[in-house]
Order: structure tokens, then C-alpha cells, then sequence
């Protein structure tokens, strides 16, 4: 799947995870199979003090069109397929999704 196939909200998943690089992104509802972002929402950076080495940005540009990598897809697949919740953290390294917590109402 490219880049240009995305909706606009799957397209801001990307380029936060993108701008981020390394950290995460918190409190994204689910609806419908779509990620809202809202008064609660965060990114967090990772960011690495004097004395460490500097991480190299080993991630793909944005500036255009590209073909997702595996981890994008699996997170956009996993959004869809859930349909409604809340994902309360997205860890991301070198600008790609890594795992996803993710909180569901109980069905009683």
C-alpha cells in the first residue's frame, strides 16, 4: 500500500509517528475503523541527553509518495480491524510503530 492510498487520518498517524522518531503517541479513539485524535491525545518524545550518542533518523523521508513499511500497515490493519476504542500508547522507534496498547468496553 502506498502513502497516497491513505485517508487523511491515517496519513496523521504516519507523519506523527515520522516526527516523533522515537517515543510515543497516547489517547487516540477508535471509530468506525478510524483513529480521532482529541483534547487528550499526546505525543512524547524520547529525547537522549548530553553523553549519549545521537540516534541517526534511519526512517523514511515524507516527502512524497512511498510504499508503507510492514510495521505502518500493521498498525493501520489493527486500527481498522478493532473498529471502536481507545489506544492509550503507540510505541515508536526510528519513526515506526512498534506495539500499541489498546483499551476496549467489555461486551456484558
Amino acid at each position: 500500500m502506498r502513502y497516497s492510498e491513505l485517508t487523511e487520518r491515517q496519513r496523521k498517524l504516519i507523519v506523527l509517528s515520522h516526527e516523533i522518531g522515537f517515543g510515543q503517541l497516547e489517547f487516540i479513539t477508535i471509530k468506525d475503523g478510524e483513529a480521532f485524535f482529541t483534547e487528550q491525545s499526546r505525543k512524547v518524545s524520547t529525547i537522549r541527553l548530553a553523553g549519549e550518542e545521537q540516534r541517526k533518523q534511519s526512517y523514511s523521508r515524507l516527502d512524497g509518495d512511498f510504499i508503507l513499511k510492514q510495521e505502518q500497515l500493521s498498525l493501520l490493519t489493527m486500527i481498522w480491524d478493532k473498529k471502536d476504542g481507545i489506544i492509550r500508547q503507540i510505541r515508536i522507534m526510528n519513526g515506526l510503530p512498534i506495539d500499541m496498547v489498546m483499551a476496549e468496553a467489555i461486551t456484558i
